[in-house]
Protein backbone atom coordinates (compact mmCIF):
# COMPACT_ATOMS: atom_id res chain seq x y z
CA UNK A 1 0.00 0.00 0.00
CA UNK A 2 1.61 2.92 -0.87
CA UNK A 3 1.29 6.69 0.76
CA UNK A 4 -1.65 7.55 -1.81
CA UNK A 5 -3.63 4.67 -0.67
CA UNK A 6 -3.27 5.06 3.22
CA UNK A 7 -4.56 8.65 2.75
CA UNK A 8 -7.99 7.24 0.94
CA UNK A 9 -7.05 9.49 -2.05
CA UNK A 10 -6.41 7.85 -5.47
CA UNK A 11 -6.74 9.04 -9.24
CA UNK A 12 -9.35 6.17 -9.94
CA UNK A 13 -11.03 6.99 -6.62
CA UNK A 14 -10.92 10.89 -7.62
CA UNK A 15 -12.51 9.46 -11.07
CA UNK A 16 -15.33 7.97 -9.83
CA UNK A 17 -16.18 10.63 -7.29
CA UNK A 18 -16.40 13.18 -10.14
CA UNK A 19 -18.53 10.88 -12.08
CA UNK A 20 -21.11 10.53 -9.18
CA UNK A 21 -21.35 14.06 -8.99
CA UNK A 22 -21.53 14.39 -12.68
CA UNK A 23 -24.47 11.93 -12.29
CA UNK A 24 -25.82 13.64 -9.43
CA UNK A 25 -25.89 17.01 -10.87
CA UNK A 26 -28.12 15.31 -14.30
CA UNK A 27 -30.03 14.74 -11.83
CA UNK A 28 -30.77 17.49 -10.38
CA UNK A 29 -31.11 19.85 -13.70
CA UNK A 30 -33.56 16.98 -14.75
CA UNK A 31 -36.05 17.48 -11.41
CA UNK A 32 -35.24 21.54 -12.18
CA UNK A 33 -36.45 21.35 -15.43
CA UNK A 34 -39.12 19.10 -14.54
CA UNK A 35 -40.44 21.25 -11.91
CA UNK A 36 -40.40 24.27 -14.17
CA UNK A 37 -42.32 22.96 -16.68
CA UNK A 38 -45.10 22.12 -14.20
CA UNK A 39 -45.27 25.55 -12.04
CA UNK A 40 -44.40 27.66 -15.12
CA UNK A 41 -46.34 31.46 -13.89
CA UNK A 42 -49.26 32.90 -15.51
CA UNK A 43 -48.82 36.17 -16.63
CA UNK A 44 -48.12 38.78 -13.97
CA UNK A 45 -47.63 36.35 -11.77
CA UNK A 46 -44.13 35.71 -9.26
CA UNK A 47 -41.90 32.57 -9.84
CA UNK A 48 -42.61 29.78 -6.93
CA UNK A 49 -40.46 30.24 -3.95
CA UNK A 50 -39.68 26.64 -4.06
CA UNK A 51 -38.25 27.06 -8.01
CA UNK A 52 -35.88 30.36 -6.24
CA UNK A 53 -35.03 27.98 -3.47
CA UNK A 54 -34.45 25.30 -5.44
CA UNK A 55 -31.89 27.19 -8.16
CA UNK A 56 -30.24 28.54 -5.38
CA UNK A 57 -29.64 25.27 -3.57
CA UNK A 58 -28.56 23.61 -7.39
CA UNK A 59 -26.07 26.54 -7.64
CA UNK A 60 -24.94 26.25 -3.97
CA UNK A 61 -24.50 22.86 -4.26
CA UNK A 62 -22.76 22.80 -7.37
CA UNK A 63 -20.70 25.29 -6.15
CA UNK A 64 -19.52 23.17 -3.36
CA UNK A 65 -19.07 20.31 -4.94
CA UNK A 66 -16.91 21.84 -8.10
CA UNK A 67 -15.07 23.60 -4.90
CA UNK A 68 -14.51 19.83 -3.02
CA UNK A 69 -13.55 18.40 -6.37
CA UNK A 70 -11.26 20.88 -7.16
CA UNK A 71 -9.70 20.69 -3.87
CA UNK A 72 -9.21 16.92 -4.35
CA UNK A 73 -7.37 17.28 -7.61
CA UNK A 74 -4.99 19.76 -5.78
CA UNK A 75 -4.30 17.61 -2.86
CA UNK A 76 -3.78 14.75 -5.28
CA UNK A 77 -1.59 15.71 -7.47
CA UNK A 78 0.75 17.15 -4.48
CA UNK A 79 0.39 13.57 -2.37
CA UNK A 80 0.63 11.83 -6.33
CA UNK A 81 3.96 14.67 -7.37
CA UNK A 82 5.62 15.52 -4.16
CA UNK A 83 8.69 15.94 -5.99
CA UNK A 84 7.00 18.30 -8.43
CA UNK A 85 5.02 19.82 -5.21
CA UNK A 86 9.02 20.75 -3.87
CA UNK A 87 9.92 22.16 -6.95
CA UNK A 88 7.56 24.80 -6.88
CA UNK A 89 8.51 28.07 -7.65
CA UNK A 90 8.90 30.27 -4.78
CA UNK A 91 6.43 33.73 -4.63
CA UNK A 92 8.74 35.07 -2.06
CA UNK A 93 8.82 38.91 -2.73
CA UNK A 94 11.93 39.65 -4.51
CA UNK A 95 14.83 41.22 -2.73
CA UNK A 96 14.99 44.92 -2.96
CA UNK A 97 18.48 46.38 -4.47
CA UNK A 98 20.89 48.74 -2.61
CA UNK A 99 19.06 50.27 0.75
CA UNK A 100 21.93 52.65 1.67
CA UNK A 101 25.76 52.58 2.51
CA UNK A 102 24.76 50.50 6.12
CA UNK A 103 23.20 47.90 4.00
CA UNK A 104 25.41 44.53 2.90
CA UNK A 105 24.69 41.47 1.28
CA UNK A 106 27.28 38.20 2.45
CA UNK A 107 27.53 36.46 0.10
CA UNK A 108 29.97 32.96 -0.23
CA UNK A 109 30.90 32.12 -3.88
CA UNK A 110 33.68 28.94 -3.85
CA UNK A 111 34.79 27.14 -7.11
CA UNK A 112 34.35 23.08 -7.05
CA UNK A 113 37.83 21.30 -7.27
CA UNK A 114 36.72 19.47 -10.27
CA UNK A 115 36.46 22.70 -12.11
CA UNK A 116 39.48 24.97 -10.79
CA UNK A 117 37.88 28.47 -12.51
CA UNK A 118 37.88 31.63 -10.84
CA UNK A 119 34.86 31.72 -8.30
CA UNK A 120 34.47 35.44 -8.75
CA UNK A 121 34.83 37.81 -11.63
CA UNK A 122 34.47 41.57 -11.57
CA UNK A 123 34.52 44.28 -13.70
CA UNK A 124 34.49 47.99 -13.38
CA UNK A 125 35.87 50.98 -12.86
CA UNK A 126 36.88 49.48 -9.65
CA UNK A 127 36.63 45.50 -10.02
CA UNK A 128 36.24 45.00 -6.14
CA UNK A 129 35.61 47.11 -3.56
CA UNK A 130 35.36 45.87 0.01
CA UNK A 131 34.34 47.56 2.89
CA UNK A 132 34.01 46.74 6.88
CA UNK A 133 32.64 48.54 9.51
CA UNK A 134 33.79 46.29 12.07
CA UNK A 135 36.76 47.45 14.15
CA UNK A 136 40.20 45.52 13.46
CA UNK A 137 38.48 43.51 10.46
CA UNK A 138 39.69 44.10 6.72
CA UNK A 139 37.82 45.07 3.79
CA UNK A 140 38.93 42.61 2.12
CA UNK A 141 40.43 39.06 2.90
CA UNK A 142 42.55 36.91 0.86
CA UNK A 143 43.29 32.93 1.59
CA UNK A 144 45.31 29.88 0.12
CA UNK A 145 44.15 27.51 2.09
CA UNK A 146 46.52 25.02 0.44
CA UNK A 147 48.71 27.26 1.55
CA UNK A 148 50.68 26.92 -1.91
CA UNK A 149 49.88 30.22 -3.82
CA UNK A 150 49.56 33.85 -2.66
CA UNK A 151 46.51 34.89 -0.60
CA UNK A 152 46.02 37.91 -2.87
CA UNK A 153 47.60 39.09 -6.00
CA UNK A 154 47.54 42.46 -7.92
CA UNK A 155 48.52 43.41 -11.36
CA UNK A 156 48.42 47.19 -12.95
CA UNK A 157 50.48 49.78 -13.17
CA UNK A 158 51.16 49.80 -9.75
CA UNK A 159 50.34 45.86 -8.20
CA UNK A 160 49.28 46.48 -5.04
CA UNK A 161 48.37 49.90 -3.43
CA UNK A 162 47.94 50.77 0.11
CA UNK A 163 47.04 53.18 2.01
CA UNK A 164 46.47 54.93 5.44
CA UNK A 165 45.06 58.11 6.41
CA UNK A 166 45.60 57.69 10.23
CA UNK A 167 48.55 58.96 11.70
CA UNK A 168 51.50 56.42 12.49
CA UNK A 169 50.08 53.89 10.73
CA UNK A 170 51.24 52.09 7.87
CA UNK A 171 50.17 52.41 3.98
CA UNK A 172 50.72 48.15 3.60
CA UNK A 173 52.02 46.37 6.52
CA UNK A 174 53.50 42.89 5.95
CA UNK A 175 53.74 40.23 8.84
CA UNK A 176 54.84 36.64 9.03
CA UNK A 177 52.77 34.71 11.62
CA UNK A 178 55.76 32.31 12.24
CA UNK A 179 58.58 34.61 12.10
CA UNK A 180 60.57 32.40 9.90
CA UNK A 181 60.27 34.24 7.00
CA UNK A 182 60.24 37.89 6.19
CA UNK A 183 57.32 40.11 7.07
CA UNK A 184 57.57 42.11 3.56
CA UNK A 185 59.41 40.56 0.52
CA UNK A 186 60.90 42.90 -2.64
CA UNK A 187 62.36 42.31 -5.95
CA UNK A 188 63.24 43.93 -8.58
CA UNK A 189 65.31 46.73 -10.18
CA UNK A 190 65.53 47.61 -6.49
CA UNK A 191 64.19 45.30 -3.96
CA UNK A 192 62.78 48.65 -2.30
CA UNK A 193 62.47 52.36 -2.99
CA UNK A 194 61.62 54.49 -0.06
CA UNK A 195 60.75 58.14 0.51
CA UNK A 196 59.73 59.74 3.35
CA UNK A 197 59.65 63.39 4.39
CA UNK A 198 61.79 63.03 7.57
CA UNK A 199 63.78 60.00 6.61
CA UNK A 200 64.01 57.80 3.79
CA UNK A 201 64.53 54.25 6.05
CA UNK A 202 63.71 54.05 9.76
CA UNK A 203 65.22 51.06 11.43
CA UNK A 204 63.82 50.36 15.26
CA UNK A 205 66.98 49.94 17.69
CA UNK A 206 66.81 46.51 19.34
CA UNK A 207 66.82 45.67 22.74
CA UNK A 208 70.64 44.92 23.87
CA UNK A 209 73.64 47.12 22.97
CA UNK A 210 76.24 45.24 20.56
CA UNK A 211 75.97 42.87 18.18
CA UNK A 212 73.88 40.12 18.16
CA UNK A 213 75.10 37.20 20.09
CA UNK A 214 72.68 34.26 19.21
CA UNK A 215 70.32 32.58 16.99
CA UNK A 216 71.44 32.19 13.43
CA UNK A 217 71.85 34.90 11.05
CA UNK A 218 72.21 35.45 7.22
CA UNK A 219 75.06 37.30 5.21
CA UNK A 220 73.93 41.19 4.58
CA UNK A 221 71.60 41.41 7.89
CA UNK A 222 71.84 45.21 9.09
CA UNK A 223 71.21 45.74 12.90
CA UNK A 224 70.98 48.31 14.76
CA UNK A 225 71.52 48.61 18.41
CA UNK A 226 70.12 49.80 21.46
CA UNK A 227 72.88 52.92 21.20
CA UNK A 228 72.01 53.78 17.70
CA UNK A 229 75.29 51.68 16.59
CA UNK A 230 74.62 50.03 13.18
CA UNK A 231 76.25 46.73 12.57
CA UNK A 232 76.43 44.26 9.19
CA UNK A 233 76.68 40.47 9.05
CA UNK A 234 79.62 39.88 6.95
CA UNK A 235 78.95 36.02 6.92
CA UNK A 236 76.36 33.36 7.99
CA UNK A 237 76.46 31.80 11.26
CA UNK A 238 75.29 31.57 14.61
CA UNK A 239 75.72 33.85 15.68
CA UNK A 240 76.73 34.96 12.13
CA UNK A 241 80.11 37.52 11.61
CA UNK A 242 79.29 41.01 12.55
CA UNK A 243 81.19 44.19 11.81
CA UNK A 244 80.55 47.58 13.30
CA UNK A 245 79.66 50.42 11.03
CA UNK A 246 82.35 52.96 11.68
CA UNK A 247 80.43 56.50 11.34
CA UNK A 248 81.68 60.14 11.97
CA UNK A 249 80.07 63.24 13.51
CA UNK A 250 77.71 65.17 11.30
Amino acid sequence: MNEQEENGLTLEGLAQRLEALERENAALRKELTEQRGSDTPRDGEEAPASEELAGQLSRRSLLSKAGAATLGAVAAGTLLNPREAEAAPCTCPPVPRHLGERHFTKVIVESPASQPNDAVVATGVIGVRGHSSTNGQAGVYGENTANKGPGVVGKGVIGVRGESRIPTQAGVYGYHATRSGPGVAGRGQWGGLFEGNLAPLLLIPGANRGKPTTGLHDKGELYLDSAGELFVCTAKGNPGTWRRVTTTPA
